[in-house]
């Protein structure tokens, strides 16, 4: 007896050690999990423009001790880099790519140089970068006593602006990428459109009416400046948009894709192409992506469009992958498709959009393996040589592949391709459609012709549909 209660003893305490490691785990886990989620990394920058040059600062707080793989602008002049605790960094190779931090703060300082007789200039690629890490919070601040004839603008929100005698004085801030900045040598107006979208302009341009009809669903929509302008073509950089005013209808599109970029910054393009056309509810990008949108919006009712569109905004990743648009479709439809998967490659040649049937299909009670029905105009299409071999007939194909024959003992069909005529038996039967209709290349049949022809009973069940021989 005791044997047996010290056996017990020792099972229960056992099992507590065990579960209580697995939660120890899990918990140490699930606190490095959120951890690296909710790990926000900022950045400052401070920027000084004068004699030709701008003299820049930027700070990253909140880094995690790893190595980072590190890219410079292009020259760049007086580079330094120092730690929190102001050493000298850490360099893992000699051309200063790899940087190790062990401290959670880096500054660099450096200086590139302006073009002093500008008019107009553009900073695009003027910071310091790590790979593959975005800010949470950025701030600039700017300092010009070089161009206080002009204006500068960024793609982010413009915080505050202060004009002195000797200087001008900027503050941007934003959240992603480190904006673009533009100087132009005209003082602009600032008109601000909405709580994400400003506007730049000279006062002798008149601003139109902007209609945002598509864009309405967007959420936590990043801060947009557009400069609008008479003489100067339009060009995107990313959340900083320079509008030619016979380029009205194209802002729209641009606040989009721009959107999107922001969003899922490591999906491939043509799956954001195919995001920004179903949103826009027009085709944008290559032949793939616009004939891939066709296809969409040829399958989809417009609810159903809208559902979709909703689902994938509402997602929370930086990445989507092809099956993550297919999984959203099968949920919206409720019926599976494999369309950005089987299309997932480079040539323009694509598969055309294919619902399928979830149900697990059983002939005479036996679950039949990889047949597919699709779902088209709300009638379920059985793919013919599967399904007729498995209700134990046998099938034949003529070497153009106008006749197809089907055969069991006392029965013979024969059916023509494209015709509203087949026999059985030998007799002559005219019908008004015809039995057997042929997509992508394979030959399908109707429910309805399978029930009437070959004398099957048919029942859909939550799970499965089965399919049975009736005897005559």
């Amino acid at each position: 007896m005791r044997k047996k209660s010290s056996w017990k003893l020792a099972v229960i305490i056992l099992t507590v050690i065990i579960t209580s490691v697995i939660f120890f785990q899990w918990r140490s886990y699930s606190s490095g999990q959120n951890k690296e989620q909710s790990k926000k990394v900022d950045a400052d920058f401070s920027i000084k423009h004068q004699n030709n040059q701008l003299t820049i600062q930027q700070t990253f707080h909140h880094l995690a001790p790893q190595t980072y793989e590190v890219a410079f602008p292009v020259k760049i002049n007086n580079f330094k880099c120092t730690t929190g605790s102001g050493e000298n960094c850490e360099w893992v190779n000699s051309n200063k790519s790899k940087l190790k931090m062990n401290s959670n703060t880096v500054t660099f300082t450096y200086k590139l140089n302006v073009e002093q007789n500008s008019n107009f200039l553009v900073l695009n690629n003027w910071f310091i970068h790590f790979k593959k890490l975005k800010m949470d919070k950025i701030k600039i601040q700017l300092s010009d006593s070089e161009f206080q004839n002009g204006t500068w603008i960024s793609g982010g929100k413009n915080i505050a602006f202060k004009h002195l005698d000797f200087i001008d004085y900027y503050v941007f801030a934003g959240a992603g990428k480190v904006p673009t900045l533009i100087w132009t040598n005209h003082k602009l107006l600032k008109m601000r459109v909405n709580d994400w979208l400003t506007v730049y302009h000279d006062k002798s341009v008149n601003i139109p009416v902007f209609h945002f009809d598509k864009i309405y669903r967007l959420k936590n929509h990043q801060q947009i400046s557009v400069y609008f302008t008479n003489d100067k073509p339009t060009r995107q950089f990313g959340s900083l948009i320079m509008l030619n005013r016979k380029d009205v209808s194209k802002l729209e599109p641009m606040i989009v894709q721009s959107y999107i970029n922001n969003e899922f910054p490591d999906t491939e393009k043509w799956l954001r192409d195919i995001i920004a056309s179903s949103i826009l509810r027009k085709p944008l990008g290559s032949k793939k992506t616009q004939k891939m949108y066709g296809e969409l919006a040829q399958a989809l009712k417009d609810n159903e469009l809208d559902k979709w569109m909703n689902e994938v905004i509402n997602l929370k990743k930086e990445k989507i992958q092809a099956n993550d648009l297919d999984f959203l479709l099968q949920k919206i439809i409720g019926l599976r498709t494999y369309f950005f998967q089987e299309n997932n490659h480079e040539t323009d040649h694509i598969q055309p959009i294919q619902f399928l049937d979830p149900h697990v299909v059983k002939i005479d009670g036996q679950p039949i393996k990889d047949l597919k029905i699709i779902f088209q105009n709300e009638k379920r299409l059985y793919p013919l040589e599967k399904t007729i071999l498995a209700l134990g007939y046998t099938i034949n194909f003529s070497k153009n592949g106008s006749i197809i024959e089907v055969e069991k003992p006392n029965q013979q069909f024969q059916f023509i391709k494209n015709s509203h005529i087949f026999y059985y038996n030998n007799e002559k039967y005219g019908v008004l459609k015809d039995p057997i209709m042929e997509l992508h290349h394979q030959y399908y049949m109707e429910e309805n012709w399978l029930k009437q022809l070959f004398n099957v009973s048919i029942d859909i069940h939550d799970k499965e549909i089965v399919l049975s021989n009736v005897p005559n």
